[in-house]
């Protein structure tokens, strides 16, 4: 478990050394979880800290503290659990793909996982074709790699429709 230093980490908008403006050498000597601060439940800072750094002490004073008792660990804001997930950390660097109606018979249905996979990557056109691949600056001549055709290039269309070396396999 990870304890949340009162001074160095950024659980105030900014660090306390930031904020006091503490030169670095002397902020190297400095470490002291928050949970020191916090005895019985309440905040406790010392009168001379509050006097001499009112706004910081003030802004301290502010954060509302857990009823519960727990560690004083690094906690991610973006999940309900506090705890950082893939999942948690996924939905929120973007929004949510909209659901699609095909999604659960392709998924729920006795298509086995191999070709539902493939299926899937077609729909949602993601299939390493040599086109996609370009886009992600793979740089590889563009040429169907079953029928070695250089006027069409290879693209999942070009695959899954027009192809004949393609048709002869399926």
């Amino acid at each position: 478990m990870v304890l949340v230093d009162f001074w160095h980490e950024n659980w105030l908008g900014d660090s306390i050394v930031n904020l006091l403006q503490i030169p670095t050498i002397a902020a190297q000597t400095l470490y002291c979880p928050v949970q020191r601060f916090i005895p019985n439940s309440n905040w406790s800072i010392a009168e001379a800290h509050t006097s001499a750094f009112p706004d910081v002490s003030a802004s301290i004073l502010q954060l509302p503290l857990s009823i519960d008792e727990i560690d004083n660990c690094m906690v991610w804001p973006f999940s309900s659990t506090g705890h950082m997930t893939i999942a948690a950390s996924y939905s929120y660097c973007g929004p949510a793909l909209p659901p699609v109606s095909w999604a659960k018979h392709l998924w729920k249905s006795y298509v086995p996982p191999r070709i539902a996979a493939v299926a899937w990557r077609l729909l949602w056109d993601r299939l390493p074709t040599e086109l996609e691949l370009q886009k992600r600056c793979f740089h590889i001549a563009s040429c169907c790699s079953l029928c070695h055709s250089f006027s069409h290039g290879e693209t999942t269309t070009h695959l899954f429709l027009h192809c004949d070396s393609a048709k002869e396999l399926f």
